[in-house]
């Protein structure tokens, strides 16, 4: 009899990434990882590789995950930046899919997250690190752009990145804003360029930048980013109240112990709630664990028994 074909493909907001995974040892083996520029250029490269990949297996369980929203038994809103929508059942017809799972990369994110986190080891900013178990919890992980997830007995993504940054006069002329912008233009990998290009006048990608700053360079730059940082972690938790913010992603590598007491100034800066945010426990993860590649290992698992 031939074998089922287990696929794993994480969709982020600038890099794709195909793996097969064997659930009897629990390892996934990179296939493909490639930029696609659109929905249809995405779909026709999937294609491709899984004709290869599952060319004498019987069939192919797909598990993926999109930066953006995905809608169960509805349409699928993918990376976000394409600004497109496919069903999900002709996005499976044209694989040749037999079943598949779909969800946001952020939600992949936190349930990968729930299932690792008492051996993950994390940088505690806040808190006893004796509290990294306790729920619920929430994530913020960022990328290309930025995503958010909260925990209790289910997860649920949230788009915390699409809300307007709270910005006073005096912060928008120092970011030489005239319009608003949103959250995860500054709390993301791009985040970290459009700072670099407003203080610097440097035309950086956010994982040259965050080097830098993770070296000893550019500190203004890294105090900004801390700082609103901090921000997103205070709305994140005012919306979904939270023991526990863990904060993950490439981009924190820009977020160094020395930016730690303005992100903490920044999460407390609230006279009615301070109270209470003082007992939020806040953990940042190393930067290169792939918690949405984790998420959909642990969705297999269970899919599959």
């Amino acid at each position: 009899m031939k074998e089922r074909a287990i696929i794993l493909v994480d969709v982020g907001g600038t890099n794709s990434r195909v793996y097969s995974f064997d659930k009897d040892s629990c390892k996934e083996r990179l296939i493909s990882a490639f930029k696609p520029k659109s929905i249809i250029e995405l779909k026709s490269k999937l294609k491709k590789i899984l004709e290869e990949e599952v060319e004498n297996r019987r069939s192919i369980h797909l598990y993926a995950c999109f930066a953006g929203v995905v809608l169960k038994e509805k349409n699928i809103a993918s990376v976000t930046k394409w600004n497109e929508k496919f069903k999900i059942s002709d996005f499976y017809k044209f694989l040749n899919v037999e079943n598949g799972t779909l969800l946001n990369d952020a939600r992949a994110a936190i349930l990968g997250l729930n299932y690792i986190r008492d051996k993950v080891k994390a940088d505690f900013i806040m808190g006893c690190r004796n509290n990294k178990l306790r729920t619920p919890f929430s994530l913020l992980y960022l990328g290309t752009g930025l995503g958010s997830a909260y925990f209790d007995s289910e997860s649920v993504s949230s788009e915390l990145c699409s809300i307007p940054m709270p910005l006073n006069e005096k912060e928008r002329d120092k970011l030489k804003l005239k319009n608003d912008i949103l959250i995860e233009d500054l709390v993301s990998g791009k985040g970290l360029s459009l700072i670099s290009r407003i203080l610097y006048g440097k035309s950086l990608n956010g994982e040259d930048v965050s080097q830098k700053i993770f070296g000893g360079q550019m500190k203004m730059a890294g105090k900004f980013f801390a700082k609103y940082l901090g921000r997103a972690a205070k709305l994140s938790v005012l919306s979904f109240p939270s023991k526990v913010v863990f904060i993950g992603g490439k981009p924190t590598k820009a977020f160094t112990k020395i930016f730690y007491n303005e992100f903490i100034k920044e999460f407390l800066s609230d006279k009615i709630n301070s109270w209470w945010l003082k007992e939020v426990t806040i953990a940042k993860l190393d930067s290169h664990l792939d918690l949405p590649l984790e998420g959909l290992k642990q969705m297999a698992l269970l899919k599959e028994k």
